[in-house]
């Protein structure tokens, strides 16, 4: 998808990108991946793969986890009429936006804003910038 950021991130860097079902096994991931990264995925991250990735698993989810878990993260913040919210980094587990938070970063909500550009310009970018961040500390 051409509006996917992280997507176009990993293929200026020539990294892989792998699309799965709703599940991804150990079977669908490379021999010698460094890390699995994802990005609000409504995907299930199987151990076996996750322990198959030299460096684990980790997501970015649009929410200030443990609040607004799941798929419906940023709609729920937005009709509840948050004002501040952000997205998390975290280290995939056996539950759905369970793992230990390992980055966060919050943003205030205009009145100005809709569910689109609260995603597409406030909240996806966040995302972008936790795993650029990240993979920077660990490579």
């Amino acid at each position: 998808n051409e509006t996917d950021k992280l997507a176009a991130l990993a293929t200026t860097h020539k990294i892989p990108i792998t699309p799965h079902g709703k599940t991804l096994t150990a079977d669908q991931v490379p021999n010698g991946v460094d890390i699995i990264l994802t990005a609000h995925a409504y995907c299930f991250v199987e151990k076996q793969a996750r322990d198959k990735a030299r460096l684990g698993a980790v997501g970015y989810h649009p929410s200030l986890l443990p609040k607004y878990k799941g798929k419906t993260a940023v709609k729920d913040a937005f009709e509840n009429g948050d004002k501040v919210v952000g997205g998390s980094l975290y280290q995939l587990d056996d539950g759905w936006d369970t793992g230990q938070v390992l980055a966060q970063r919050s943003i205030s909500v205009d009145d100005n804003d809709t569910l689109t550009t609260l995603w597409q310009e406030k909240l996806a970018p966040i995302g972008v910038d936790l795993f650029r961040e990240y993979l920077t500390r660990l490579f």
